[in-house]
């Protein structure tokens, strides 16, 4: 990924929004402490949402993109029962596992793009 569109990447984070909303009301910035569970506790994946808005963190990623964003059709939203987790991206074309900060790169890289020509 070259440095360019790592740093949309970045412009468009969730987090990167968040604290720029979190600037103009003059309330403290993100420092990015999460609470996460331990490893190897895994929220029960309930299925994917056919039909429904892709989640928005992602959306805002996917829409500041200038580049081409081809085999979008092969990525699939997985959501958790458990609201407190982001969804995670699986891509049928290269069996590849994304979560919303990585999606991006994965669909702007080589095997991705490779893959949907090789299957069109």
């Amino acid at each position: 990924m070259t440095g360019a569109v790592t740093y949309e990447c970045h412009l468009a984070g969730a987090r990167h929004l968040k604290n720029v909303e979190n600037m103009k009301i003059g309330a403290p910035r993100d420092t990015g402490s999460m609470k996460r569970k331990p490893k190897g506790v895994l929220p029960e994946v309930t299925g994917t949402r056919p039909g429904r808005a892709i989640f928005p963190a992602t959306k805002a990623i996917l829409d500041s993109c200038t580049k081409p964003l081809i085999g979008m059709s092969f990525i699939t939203e997985c959501q958790v029962s458990d609201g407190n987790f982001e969804p995670r991206y699986l891509c049928q074309l290269c069996q590849g596992k994304c979560d919303p900060r990585t999606l991006l790169s994965h669909i702007l890289g080589g095997k991705h793009r490779i893959a949907y020509f090789v299957s069109s």
